[in-house]
């Protein structure tokens, strides 16, 4: 259930809106790095797709759709070398990812940190990711608003 509504924009689509195209079009060089970002978001020419085009992702979709269906395993055991590759290519120094890393990786859980926001209680990633924290302090500064 959780999957269902990122599958559902990967596979149908979503409207290139205005603000997704300056993004696009203002981080040329970098955004466009990534071959299949490339394919995703641009045209042949080589700028971003027009504004009012329906942006589809079917590999994303069946990449969720397999996780949404075979848990963690489908990330960590079937896609462990290619995603081990795909980091490794991207990181610039020593200390590559390899696919024992991806492997051997085992999530911590951590209990998350929660705010009230107004009629909402909102949670994310606690401690030693800033996350959650970073966005309880700011909706607890928006509050009076």
């Amino acid at each position: 259930a959780l999957f269902q509504p990122a599958i559902a924009l990967a596979r149908d689509g979503f409207v290139m809106n205005q603000r997704l195209y300056e993004s696009l079009k203002g981080n040329k060089g970098r955004a466009d790095l990534d071959m299949e970002a490339k394919r995703v978001f641009f045209g042949p020419d080589g700028a971003p797709l027009p504004l009012g085009t329906v942006v589809r992702n079917p590999d994303l979709a069946e990449s969720l759709t397999d996780l949404a269906q075979n848990g963690p395993g489908a990330l960590y055991d079937r896609n462990a070398g290619s995603l081990a590759r795909w980091v490794a290519e991207r990181t610039p120094r020593d200390g590559r990812m390899t696919e024992a890393d991806v492997r051997g990786y085992v999530a911590k859980e951590r209990p998350p940190v929660c705010v009230r926001y107004r009629v909402y209680k909102v949670c994310g990633m606690g401690p030693p990711s800033s996350g959650g924290v970073a966005v309880a302090q700011m909706l607890v500064q928006l509050e009076r608003f």
